[in-house]
């Protein structure tokens, strides 16, 4: 039995535009669960004075890796009638997005200790900043981030996948916007902190 005839017996019609649409309506859920998830981690770490990107970010990625792996194998092995050369194609498109997101989930994090913020990222040098810079802080909804716009350092990019962030608003000197994001709890508001 092909891959074709398998998803023609299962899904009836036009098999790729289903799994299309499917994947469509999967991949917002899951992320909007990855937030949720992270919400919940976050609100947990309480005073851990560090941001970091939380286990289920991490877990993800490890699936993630363990799928190129299977795709790389089902290839090797003669793989289905969808042909070797597309679980190749497929694996390495997969490792392309996959790479980046181990690094940013690895190698990022976020720390202070009352009077600096201490930044690390794969993206760009490491950073020391002094609390009182932090001029302003607002919500990207396009970024899904918090953004911390500092005077001399530039802006600090803090993405909702991650935990610590109550205890990173509650530190800074200036207005910040709600935790968790209007999008995940449903309602727009400041907080003055």
């Amino acid at each position: 039995m092909t891959f074709s005839e398998f998803l023609t017996t299962f899904l009836p019609g036009r098999p790729y535009w289903t799994i299309s649409v499917l994947l469509i309506l999967v991949i917002p859920c899951l992320l909007w669960w990855l937030a949720r998830q992270s919400v919940k981690e976050s609100l947990k770490s309480h005073e851990r004075r560090r941001v970091a990107y939380t286990r289920t970010m991490k877990y993800l990625v490890r699936a993630a890796w363990a799928l190129v792996v299977i795709l790389l194998a089902l290839a090797a092995a003669g793989g289905l009638a969808v042909g070797m050369d597309s679980l190749i194609v497929m694996a390495c498109v997969i490792a392309a997005v996959v790479l980046p997101l181990q690094l940013e989930v690895h190698g990022f994090g976020i720390g202070w200790d009352g009077y600096w913020l201490y930044t690390k990222s794969v993206w760009r040098r490491s950073r020391r900043i002094p609390v009182n810079s932090v001029t302003r802080c607002d919500y990207s909804q396009l970024l899904q981030s918090y953004r911390l716009h500092t005077q001399k350092n530039g802006i600090v990019t803090v993405p909702v996948f991650t935990k610590g962030i109550p205890d990173l608003l509650a530190l800074l000197p200036v207005t910040t916007p709600p935790y968790p994001p209007a999008l995940l709890q449903g309602g727009t508001q400041q907080t003055e902190t």
